[in-house]
């Protein structure tokens, strides 16, 4: 998406955070240094990452200070639809039976809260804020009411879904030491939606791209 819009086009309603994180693999220290301020020799070369991180807005705070938050929102539209996984109706039991209806998310939308939740953390967003939105008619998908909210600290939140912010860097760490490995090129990363399997493509150079030559005038 385009943060600042072009020429008949909305911006984004977010704003972006533009990060360096360094993936070199260091050594570790002696118990003996471990009080040393010096910072650990590098193995191999340096590696470092650019990512454009997302923050959904500042809430005030009563000191004059600000915190970021991430917003989300999980939505409904029919219970009784075939395929609704035994979800609760939010209207009836979201005030008086929040865990469960919280619980039950988790369980049928485990991957979407798992990526919100280590999308605020690299963010470094103080707060997530999920939002619970159902149609105020099943039939009708124009219409939408906020139907309340749920606030997390984005590390607490992780561990509250049975994730390790530790294993997930490793495992970052894991995928760009692999693609350093590769040659020079454009690859796609998909997941095979039957197994727990990463697969890795390369593609020709012009994938994804558009093609200017259509949009421009022919020369007389």
């Amino acid at each position: 998406a385009n943060p600042f819009g072009g020429s008949g086009e909305t911006p984004d309603d977010s704003a972006y955070k533009y990060r360096i994180l360094d993936f070199s693999a260091r050594e570790q220290k002696a118990e003996s240094d471990s009080d040393s301020e010096a910072e650990e020799p590098i193995i191999g070369e340096k590696c470092l990452v650019a990512l454009r991180t997302e923050v959904s807005g500042l809430l005030a705070t009563g000191t004059g200070a600000h915190k970021q938050m991430f917003i989300r929102a999980l939505t409904q539209h029919d219970v009784s639809a075939q395929g609704a996984g035994g979800a609760l109706d939010w209207r009836q039991k979201l005030d008086s039976q929040r865990g469960a209806v919280i619980a039950t998310e988790m369980k049928n939308n485990a991957s979407k809260l798992a990526r919100w939740a280590f999308q605020a953390v690299l963010a470094g967003a103080d707060q997530l804020r999920i939002g619970f939105v159902a149609r105020v008619s099943p039939r009708d998908r124009t219409r939408h009411a906020i139907l309340g909210f749920q606030t997390y600290n984005p590390s607490d939140f992780v561990a509250q879904l049975g994730l390790n912010e530790f294993n997930a860097w490793g495992i970052a760490k894991a995928l760009i030491d692999l693609c350093l490995g590769l040659e020079e090129g454009k690859y796609v990363i998909m997941r095979d939606p039957n197994k727990p399997l990463i697969l890795l493509y390369k593609v020709p150079s012009a994938t994804f791209e558009e093609d200017e030559q259509e949009d421009e005038p022919e020369a007389e």
